[in-house]
C-alpha cells in the first residue's frame, strides 16, 4: 500500500545543523536522537500492530515519551501498512465530567488528524452522539476513513483524565475492542502517560478499587446492589487489568552508557567536535541516563567548547558538575 503523508512538524531552516533537544518532542531531521526501535525493543512494536493489541506506556515526564509516539508514528504511515496518528488529551485536564470532558477528547481527534494526516483521512464528528457513545462512534467513523488500511491512534497524557470522564473514556474503547478491523474500529490503541493502568482506575475512583461490577474487570460482576447483584467474600478485590483487553504494559527506560555514547557521537560525526571521555563519565553520573538531562548537558558541553576552545579541560569538566 502507499504511505500516508505525514504532516504537521516544524521544519528547521536548511543551513541549521541539529542540535541536542530539551524543550519539545525530537525530529531526527533535526535533532539528535535515539529511534523509537530500542525503546521499547522493536519486536514489541511490530508485534502490537501484527497481533492487533492496545497497550499502555507509562514513564515519568521528560523521559522522551511524546517523541516515541510520534517518531513510531511516521514509521507506520511511511511504511504503508496502516493509518497511525497521535493524539493528546491533555486539554481534558482537570474535567471529571462526562459531558465536557469526552466531546474535548473527540475534538482532540480531530485537531489532530488536520496537524498529522492528509486531509482526507480527517474524522468528521456526529452531532447526534451522545457523550456517553461519542469517542467509541467517533474512533469507528475514523476506522471507516481510513479503510481499506487499518486505524492506529496512540493516546498521549491519559493520565489528565479524571474521575468519571476517564471511566467512560476507558468503557467506550473497550466497547469497541471486540469488533475491532479494518474499517471497523481502531486495530491498536496506546494509551499512554505517567501511570501504569491500575493507577488510572485507582485514581479515577478516589483512592478506591473500581468495582467489580466495572468493565476492567473480567469477572464482570455486579458489587452495586442492581440487578443481577452478587454477594463478594469479604475483602474481595477485582483484578485491574485494563479491563482484560490490556495485552501488555511498557515503559522507556533511561539511557544505557551506550546510548549516551551513541547519541553524543552522532554530534561527533555530524559536527567534529568530540566527547572527551571524562566528559561522557561526567554526563553519565550526574544524569544516570536521564534523556531530558543528557540532552541538556549535551547541549551545555557543545556551548562550553564553543566558548572556551578544546583546551580547556579542566573548566570544562568543572562546569558539568555545576549544571
Amino acid at each position: 500500500m502507499p504511505p500516508v503523508r505525514t504532516t504537521g512538524r516544524p521544519i528547521l531552516p536548511p543551513h541549521m545543523a541539529r542540535f541536542f533537544n530539551a524543550t519539545r518532542p525530537c525530529f531526527p531531521e533535526d535533532h539528535y536522537f535515539l529511534p523509537p526501535q530500542a525503546r521499547p525493543p522493536k519486536s514489541h512494536l511490530e508485534r502490537y500492530i501484527r497481533d492487533q493489541m492496545y497497550w499502555v506506556l507509562h514513564a515519568p515526564r521528560q523521559t522522551g515519551k511524546t517523541t516515541f509516539l510520534q517518531t513510531w508514528m511516521r514509521e507506520i504511515n511511511d511504511s504503508g501498512e496502516a493509518v497511525a496518528c497521535y493524539v493528546s488529551v491533555e486539554r481534558c485536564q482537570g474535567i471529571s465530567d462526562i459531558e465536557r470532558a469526552i466531546p474535548m477528547a473527540c475534538e482532540a481527534m480531530v485537531d489532530y488528524a488536520r496537524k498529522m494526516l492528509p486531509a482526507e483521512l480527517v474524522p468528521v464528528l456526529s452531532k447526534d452522539a451522545l457523550p456517553g457513545s461519542a469517542l467509541s462512534d467517533a474512533a469507528s467513523r475514523w476506522a471507516e476513513l481510513c479503510a481499506p488500511k487499518p486505524l492506529v491512534i496512540l493516546f498521549d497524557e491519559v493520565d489528565t483524565l479524571e474521575g468519571p470522564a476517564m471511566i467512560s473514556f476507558l468503557r467506550q474503547m473497550r466497547g469497541g475492542f471486540a469488533s475491532r478491523g479494518v474499517g471497523k474500529f481502531p486495530v491498536n490503541l496506546a494509551l499512554v502517560g505517567m501511570r501504569g493502568m491500575r493507577d488510572y482506575l485507582t485514581h479515577s475512583k478516589d483512592g478506591e478499587l473500581v468495582n467489580p461490577g466495572s468493565p476492567f474487570t473480567p469477572e464482570g460482576r455486579d458489587a452495586g446492589g442492581g440487578a443481577g447483584a452478587k454477594p463478594q467474600p469479604e475483602g474481595y478485590q477485582p483484578r485491574m487489568d485494563w479491563y482484560n483487553i490490556k495485552q501488555d504494559s511498557a515503559t522507556l527506560a533511561n539511557f544505557s552508557n551506550e546510548d549516551i555514547v551513541a547519541l553524543l557521537g552522532q554530534h561527533t560525526t555530524e559536527s567534529g567536535q568530540t566527547f572527551l571521555p571524562e566528559a561522557v563519565e561526567a554526563i553519565w553520573y550526574w544524569t544516570q541516563g536521564q534523556p531530558y538531562l543528557v540532552n541538556k548537558l549535551g547541549n551545555c558541553r557543545v556551548d562550553l567548547g564553543r566558548c572556551s576552545g578544546a583546551g580547556r579541560r579542566s573548566h570544562r569538566s568543572r562546569s558539568l558538575r555545576h549544571q
